[in-house]
């Protein structure tokens, strides 16, 4: 009996844990891209994460220009990235898949901090135009300062 107890706890444990999102999840892939670009100061980059809608609507090379403009440094570490969503199905359909990230306590080799959150739609039927991220905020934690790039879209 006692090991059947133990069997279930071990199985329990497995799937608790492997329920857990993966670092292949789509918001942390998100995540480790917008640091490599900010880090590379590759603006190109980060503009290409940006969903058609707010490329047409904004002058991102302006605002990733800010936002480039207010991060010193490569990071040489960073908290967790916390990623959050929601879906919506519509008559059996998944009609809207959308992510939120956070990533705090990003500090540089310059002594900055940082925390970056972004908004992002993996499927919005709505508006197919807003597949790609919405919005990113880019706050420099010692200043207050805080740049954001394109909007929340809905």
């Amino acid at each position: 009996m006692k090991k059947i107890i133990l069997i279930i706890m071990a199985l329990l444990l497995l799937i608790l844990h492997t329920g857990c999102r993966s670092a292949t999840d789509p918001g942390y892939e998100q995540a480790s891209e917008i640091l490599r670009c900010f880090d590379e100061e590759d603006s190109e980059g980060l503009k290409a994460l940006f969903c058609a809608e707010i490329q047409n609507t904004h002058n991102l090379d302006k605002e990733i220009a800010e936002a480039m403009n207010l991060y010193e440094g490569t990071m040489i570490s960073c908290g967790k990235a916390l990623v959050s969503g929601g879906e919506a199905v519509d008559n059996g359909k998944l009609t809207d898949k959308h992510i939120g990230c956070s990533v705090d306590e990003i500090k540089t080799n310059q002594g900055k901090e940082y925390e970056i959150v972004t908004h992002s739609y993996l499927i919005y039927d709505k508006n197919p135009r807003c597949i790609g991220i919405t919005y990113l905020k880019l706050f420099d934690e010692s200043t207050g300062e805080m740049v954001q790039i394109g909007e929340y879209v809905y």
